[in-house]
């Protein structure tokens, strides 16, 4: 069994255009979080040279809003 804490950074680039004309307006947003994992595992041996492993798990992930430099929030 493991649990294990997460601190997480994440850059976002977001574009704005009309028609086929693309802009990028920034690059990077950033974000942080934090967040937690869980996992169980189990491993079962066959033979000598092959084992059957099974898995269950689950992740949590809490990130902040985006928003762009003049603090707006990114939909």
């Amino acid at each position: 069994m493991e649990i294990g804490f997460v601190y997480a950074y994440a850059s976002l680039a977001y574009y704005n255009g009309y028609g086929f004309v693309m802009v990028l307006l920034r690059l990077p947003i950033p974000a942080k979080g934090y967040g937690f994992r869980m996992d169980l595992q189990q491993v079962i041996p066959i033979s000598g040279a092959i084992s059957f492993t099974v898995e269950f798990g689950y992740r949590y992930l809490n990130l902040d809003d985006f928003r762009d430099s003049k603090g707006r929030l990114l939909e």
